[in-house]
């Protein structure tokens, strides 16, 4: 389990997400923002 766990922060750091462990499985979460610009002339 230890494994996972240095496997799992590894990811994170490379990805740069957060890691989370649970039970049987780590979770990488990344988050996002998409900036959308509507053209206003016409």
């Amino acid at each position: 389990m230890e494994d996972m766990e240095t496997a799992a922060e590894k990811a994170g750091m490379l990805l740069n997400a957060e890691s989370e462990m649970e039970p049987e499985r780590c979770i990488v979460k990344k988050k996002r923002a998409i900036d959308i610009h509507a053209d206003t002339e016409s």
